[in-house]
């Protein structure tokens, strides 16, 4: 059984600031929740700024934060490439191999107890989600390592988790292809299929602007679909009675005023995001005596004429709608789309009732493949927490 060491977090990362002097020097990376990316394999496109000179170098194995998100766990070891730029804004270190390898780094780095740490050491910035960090103080922290043996069998035991994770992602991938799939084959079928001009379907309802600090998950008057939420976290339907991945809106917020309050059947569509995922949409369903709200960057939708539960939930996320919206598309770093754009130059796909029932039957039973499969994923997620939490910190030790 090795020692752990006690060690300032600065002996084990050190800050590094090379930058680039001639434009386009290296491939411009996103650091993103999923990891790092190039910015023209992830959005498609280059969303940095056109004069990248002045750009920082981070080479593989390379630590890189932004200081204003790291309290929120925003930080990254880049593995996928063996170099590339960023914005100024980042942080980049290299570690101190000899005391910490950068694959444990990464794994401790995003460990709850280092969660803390950046939260100790960061003050309130301009807004809720932004947080001025103390670089300094951060780097004068005393934590505890085991010996880079140690580290690398606590590699080994995490990463094995990872790849269950990892087949378990894969695995839900390959069901949402084929249920994309087997309903862009029924749009195909020799049905008699109406399409008929959006604003023939839906009239368009008001929302409202409250942005994610004025909504909380524990008590209120009134739930609010937030257009991260649909990009993110719901699926095309969603049931909203007792449904705690909806938020409240703060009852302070929505004293003395009116909203239209959403009803079964109701669609609800993001009409800005990061990418081409601009237009995602999700149906409410089974309301019940809930007070419902279509919240910030959101386009509130309700039907004129009558659709089985579900179908458009289908359908507005479908490929085939999909593309009617991608040139409707505007932005550089953001891109959104209008209501107006939406009313007018889009159309709705339809067959009767029961081609629509059957349809949104065989779809809804893949999404129950799915739900089950995230379960599982996140029972493995919590053992991976769980095990992060034990062998990070020297509570359950590994022989070596």
């Amino acid at each position: 059984m090795s020692e752990w060491k006690k060690v300032k977090l600065g002996d084990c990362i050190k800050e590094i600031n090379e930058k680039t002097t001639k434009n386009n020097q290296y491939k411009v990376l996103s650091v993103t929740k999923d990891g790092i990316f190039s910015q023209e394999e992830f959005f498609k496109k280059q969303i940095a700024s056109k004069n990248n000179i002045g750009y920082k170098i981070i080479r593989k194995n390379n630590l890189v934060f932004s200081t204003m998100n790291l309290w929120m766990g925003s930080l990254d070891v880049l593995t996928n490439y063996d170099i590339g730029i960023v914005s100024p804004a980042y942080k980049i270190f290299e570690f101190n191999e000899k005391l910490m390898l950068p694959e444990y780094g990464n794994y401790f780095m995003k460990s709850y107890y280092m969660l803390e740490q950046y939260k100790n050491c960061s003050e309130q910035g301009a807004s809720v989600v932004r947080r001025n960090l103390d670089l300094k103080a951060l780097l004068k922290i005393n934590i505890i390592i085991p010996s880079t043996e140690e580290q690398e069998k606590i590699m080994k035991i995490l990463k094995n988790v990872e790849y269950l994770i990892s087949m378990n992602k894969q695995y839900i991938q390959n069901i949402i292809k084929v249920k994309e799939k087997i309903f862009d084959n029924f749009l195909n079928q020799d049905f008699e299929w109406k399409n008929i001009p959006f604003s023939e379907v839906f009239d368009i309802i008001p929302n409202n602007s409250f942005s994610r600090d004025k909504l909380n998950y524990k008590k209120g008057t009134y739930k609010n679909i937030h257009y991260g939420d649909i990009l993110t976290k719901y699926n095309e339907i969603i049931n909203v009675e007792g449904n705690n991945d909806i938020p409240f809106i703060n009852n302070e917020e929505i004293k003395d005023k009116e909203y239209v309050i959403l009803k079964d059947g109701d669609v609800i569509i993001a009409d800005t995001a990061e990418d081409e995922s601009v237009g995602r949409a999700v149906e409410l369903r089974n309301i019940q005596y809930e007070k419902v709200l279509s919240g910030l960057h959101t386009i509130a939708c309700r039907p004129k004429i009558k659709f089985v539960s579900g179908y458009l939930g289908f359908y507005i996320n479908s490929k085939e709608y999909h593309k009617q919206l991608i040139p409707l598309m505007q932005g550089i770093k953001v891109l959104g789309v209008t209501k107006n754009n939406i009313k007018t130059k889009t159309t709705i796909k339809f067959p009767n009732l029961e081609i629509q029932h059957k349809i949104t039957l065989i779809m809804e039973n893949y999404n129950k493949k799915i739900k089950l499969l995230e379960r599982k994923m996140e029972e493995y997620e919590n053992i991976k927490n769980g095990l992060m939490q034990k062998l990070l910190t020297g509570k359950v030790k590994v022989n070596v």
